[in-house]
């Protein structure tokens, strides 16, 4: 499978391209892309947030991954997160991990 490539970009290409499946493959791509969240690689976690917040409602939710990018990872892949939970996602489903996320980036990271 091209999402367990060892080769990172092509991870990245992988996790991209399940993001552009549409709607009636979300439910088999999200499982993929929330364990690219899990990636060493930052570009694979990023393009893994980004596809889960393209495919938003039409993915089921991965908010405890998504909380977990938010407080792990580099900058590029939190913000793709924070995109990720606010893309078409139920307030009361996001508002913590967000929360915890505006709190890291006012106070610098701790």
């Amino acid at each position: 499978m091209l999402i367990d490539d060892p080769v990172p970009s092509v991870r990245r290409a992988a996790a991209a391209g399940l993001g552009n499946l549409g709607r009636m493959a979300a439910s088999q791509a999200t499982a993929l892309l929330a364990a690219s969240l899990q990636d060493s690689d930052e570009d694979v976690r990023f393009a893994a947030a980004v596809s889960l917040g393209t495919l938003g409602e039409a993915a089921p939710p991965q908010v405890q991954q998504l909380a977990e990018v938010l407080r792990t990872a580099g900058d590029k892949a939190r913000q793709a997160a924070a995109d990720a939970l606010t893309s078409g996602r139920s307030q009361n489903d996001t508002a913590k991990p967000l929360e915890a996320w505006k709190r890291f980036n006012a106070f610098g990271r701790g």
